[in-house]
Protein backbone atom coordinates (compact mmCIF):
# COMPACT_ATOMS: atom_id res chain seq x y z
CA UNK A 1 0.00 0.00 0.00
CA UNK A 2 2.69 2.36 0.51
CA UNK A 3 5.79 0.37 -0.72
CA UNK A 4 5.84 -1.07 2.65
CA UNK A 5 6.97 2.36 4.98
CA UNK A 6 4.47 1.41 7.55
CA UNK A 7 3.73 -2.62 8.65
CA UNK A 8 1.07 -4.28 10.38
CA UNK A 9 1.92 -7.29 12.67
CA UNK A 10 -0.73 -10.03 11.82
CA UNK A 11 -1.44 -13.07 13.09
CA UNK A 12 -2.17 -17.01 12.08
CA UNK A 13 -4.65 -19.22 13.75
CA UNK A 14 -2.77 -22.45 12.68
CA UNK A 15 -4.72 -25.74 13.59
CA UNK A 16 -1.50 -27.37 15.02
CA UNK A 17 0.86 -26.56 17.75
CA UNK A 18 3.15 -24.91 14.95
CA UNK A 19 7.13 -24.79 14.84
CA UNK A 20 6.86 -23.45 11.11
CA UNK A 21 4.80 -21.67 9.23
CA UNK A 22 5.10 -20.72 5.55
CA UNK A 23 3.30 -18.09 4.36
CA UNK A 24 2.86 -16.96 0.46
CA UNK A 25 1.14 -14.38 -1.47
CA UNK A 26 -0.75 -15.20 -4.57
CA UNK A 27 -1.33 -13.18 -7.58
CA UNK A 28 -4.39 -11.15 -6.80
CA UNK A 29 -3.74 -10.53 -2.75
CA UNK A 30 -4.88 -13.97 -1.18
CA UNK A 31 -2.52 -15.15 1.42
CA UNK A 32 -2.00 -18.81 2.01
CA UNK A 33 -0.27 -20.06 5.38
CA UNK A 34 0.91 -23.59 6.21
CA UNK A 35 1.54 -24.38 9.85
CA UNK A 36 3.51 -27.79 10.72
CA UNK A 37 4.70 -29.27 14.44
CA UNK A 38 7.04 -31.07 15.13
CA UNK A 39 8.95 -33.30 12.49
CA UNK A 40 8.96 -37.15 14.10
CA UNK A 41 9.67 -40.38 11.62
CA UNK A 42 9.41 -38.93 8.56
CA UNK A 43 5.87 -37.19 9.47
CA UNK A 44 4.76 -33.89 10.43
CA UNK A 45 1.33 -32.92 11.59
CA UNK A 46 0.12 -29.65 9.12
CA UNK A 47 -2.97 -27.27 8.76
CA UNK A 48 -3.05 -24.41 6.13
CA UNK A 49 -5.02 -21.42 6.33
CA UNK A 50 -6.17 -18.51 3.83
CA UNK A 51 -6.66 -15.04 4.45
CA UNK A 52 -8.30 -12.61 1.36
CA UNK A 53 -8.48 -9.63 3.55
CA UNK A 54 -4.67 -9.06 3.77
CA UNK A 55 -4.27 -11.54 6.86
CA UNK A 56 -6.78 -9.75 8.96
CA UNK A 57 -8.17 -12.84 9.91
CA UNK A 58 -7.57 -16.49 8.40
CA UNK A 59 -9.81 -19.30 7.29
CA UNK A 60 -9.03 -22.63 8.33
CA UNK A 61 -9.12 -24.57 4.74
CA UNK A 62 -9.98 -27.98 6.68
CA UNK A 63 -6.96 -29.41 6.58
CA UNK A 64 -5.27 -30.42 9.63
CA UNK A 65 -4.31 -33.97 10.29
CA UNK A 66 -0.55 -35.73 10.48
CA UNK A 67 1.21 -35.48 6.79
CA UNK A 68 -2.40 -34.64 5.75
CA UNK A 69 -2.33 -38.31 6.13
CA UNK A 70 -6.39 -38.87 6.83
CA UNK A 71 -6.95 -36.06 4.92
CA UNK A 72 -5.75 -36.64 1.74
CA UNK A 73 -3.17 -39.11 1.06
CA UNK A 74 0.29 -37.67 1.71
CA UNK A 75 1.44 -39.48 4.60
CA UNK A 76 4.82 -38.09 5.09
CA UNK A 77 7.21 -34.98 4.70
CA UNK A 78 8.11 -32.46 6.18
CA UNK A 79 7.14 -28.61 5.42
CA UNK A 80 9.65 -26.60 3.25
CA UNK A 81 8.10 -24.11 1.44
CA UNK A 82 4.64 -23.20 0.12
CA UNK A 83 3.85 -20.99 -3.41
CA UNK A 84 0.72 -20.27 -3.87
CA UNK A 85 -0.75 -19.94 -7.31
CA UNK A 86 -4.12 -18.01 -7.01
CA UNK A 87 -6.48 -18.05 -4.12
CA UNK A 88 -7.17 -21.87 -4.85
CA UNK A 89 -3.97 -22.72 -6.29
CA UNK A 90 -1.00 -23.74 -4.19
CA UNK A 91 1.79 -26.39 -4.02
CA UNK A 92 4.50 -27.13 -0.98
CA UNK A 93 7.80 -29.15 -0.95
CA UNK A 94 9.77 -30.07 1.96
CA UNK A 95 12.62 -32.52 2.86
CA UNK A 96 11.28 -36.44 2.78
CA UNK A 97 8.12 -34.79 0.30
CA UNK A 98 7.42 -35.14 -3.12
CA UNK A 99 5.63 -32.12 -4.52
CA UNK A 100 1.63 -32.01 -3.03
CA UNK A 101 -0.44 -29.17 -4.43
CA UNK A 102 -4.44 -28.52 -4.38
CA UNK A 103 -6.65 -26.96 -6.59
CA UNK A 104 -9.33 -26.50 -4.39
CA UNK A 105 -8.63 -23.96 -1.94
CA UNK A 106 -6.80 -26.68 0.13
CA UNK A 107 -9.32 -28.48 1.32
CA UNK A 108 -7.89 -31.38 -0.63
CA UNK A 109 -4.10 -32.08 -1.70
CA UNK A 110 -2.63 -34.22 -4.16
CA UNK A 111 1.20 -36.19 -3.79
CA UNK A 112 2.85 -35.72 -7.68
CA UNK A 113 5.09 -38.70 -7.18
CA UNK A 114 6.85 -38.39 -10.47
CA UNK A 115 8.60 -34.70 -8.74
CA UNK A 116 11.09 -35.54 -5.90
CA UNK A 117 10.06 -38.33 -3.56
CA UNK A 118 9.92 -39.15 0.48
CA UNK A 119 13.70 -40.18 -0.03
CA UNK A 120 15.37 -36.96 -0.24
CA UNK A 121 12.62 -34.97 -1.21
CA UNK A 122 12.32 -31.29 -2.53
CA UNK A 123 13.65 -27.87 -1.41
CA UNK A 124 12.20 -25.36 -3.79
CA UNK A 125 9.23 -24.51 -5.70
CA UNK A 126 8.36 -21.56 -7.78
CA UNK A 127 5.34 -20.65 -10.25
CA UNK A 128 6.22 -17.80 -12.44
CA UNK A 129 2.72 -17.45 -13.60
CA UNK A 130 -0.37 -20.03 -13.26
CA UNK A 131 1.19 -22.29 -15.99
CA UNK A 132 4.68 -21.49 -15.84
CA UNK A 133 6.59 -23.23 -12.52
CA UNK A 134 9.87 -25.54 -11.07
CA UNK A 135 11.11 -27.43 -9.00
CA UNK A 136 14.45 -28.17 -7.12
CA UNK A 137 15.05 -31.83 -5.38
CA UNK A 138 16.05 -34.97 -5.46
CA UNK A 139 14.88 -37.90 -7.57
CA UNK A 140 13.97 -40.88 -6.19
CA UNK A 141 13.61 -42.88 -9.68
CA UNK A 142 17.08 -41.18 -10.08
CA UNK A 143 19.18 -42.34 -7.22
CA UNK A 144 18.46 -39.26 -5.56
CA UNK A 145 19.96 -37.05 -8.04
CA UNK A 146 19.55 -33.43 -7.69
CA UNK A 147 16.95 -32.32 -10.18
CA UNK A 148 15.26 -29.45 -11.65
CA UNK A 149 11.89 -30.31 -12.76
CA UNK A 150 9.53 -27.50 -14.83
CA UNK A 151 5.97 -27.33 -16.17
CA UNK A 152 4.25 -24.81 -18.46
CA UNK A 153 0.61 -26.24 -17.77
CA UNK A 154 -0.11 -25.79 -14.16
CA UNK A 155 1.81 -28.76 -13.12
CA UNK A 156 -0.22 -31.63 -15.01
CA UNK A 157 2.68 -32.51 -16.67
CA UNK A 158 6.29 -32.32 -15.65
CA UNK A 159 9.90 -32.68 -17.68
CA UNK A 160 13.11 -32.73 -15.55
CA UNK A 161 16.83 -32.34 -16.04
CA UNK A 162 19.55 -33.20 -14.13
CA UNK A 163 22.15 -30.64 -13.69
CA UNK A 164 25.95 -31.54 -14.66
CA UNK A 165 28.01 -31.84 -11.32
CA UNK A 166 24.42 -32.23 -9.49
CA UNK A 167 25.91 -35.21 -7.43
CA UNK A 168 28.78 -33.26 -6.16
Amino acid sequence: MDGGHSWTLRHVTCGVDAEFVDVASAPGGALWAMCAGQPSAGNQFKSVERSTDGGRTWTDTGTSCPGFGSCSGSNSGYLGELDAVSATNAFYVGDRSSLTGTDDGGRTWRVDVAVGGDGGGTSRVIFFDASHGVVLGQDDNNNEATTIWSTSDGGTHWGSVVPRGAGL
